[in-house]
């Protein structure tokens, strides 16, 4: 799943097949976060009971683990359980057609990562 979140940062999340380390815990989320630039920042992976938590409550606790606040998010795009350190490489894996890229163009404001996003689209293969 990939969020815009309210400083413009992206957060992809994926369901990680690492076991958990918690005791109680029975899944993983991981997560990579990216700058307003699209440069990687971070990355990490929350344990927790899926039983004992909703999506929208897994989100918020790796929001705040992942920028040390909590903030307003928007689900911008589904994408697969796969990791990536690089928002080019996300942007080439996740987004196959042109629709796809030009949506998640006009979610952001911040230049840096709409060239990005433009770049993509102009090397895709569709």
């Amino acid at each position: 799943m990939l969020l815009k979140l309210k400083n413009e940062m992206v957060l992809q999340c994926y369901q990680s097949d690492n076991p958990p380390y918690t005791e109680g815990c029975d899944s993983v989320e991981g997560y990579c976060l990216f700058n307003t630039d699209g440069s990687y920042n971070d990355g990490g992976e929350l344990d927790y009971n899926s039983e004992m938590i909703t999506e929208e409550g897994i989100l918020e606790a790796v929001i705040e683990m992942a920028t040390g606040e909590c903030m307003n998010y928007k689900i911008i795009a589904n994408t697969s359980d796969c990791q990536y350190e690089d928002f080019d490489e996300l942007l080439e894996e996740e987004f196959e057609r042109p629709t796809e890229l030009a949506a998640l163009l006009k979610e952001f404001s911040n230049e840096d990562i709409r060239e990005k996003i433009k770049e993509a689209f102009q090397n895709a293969t569709f």
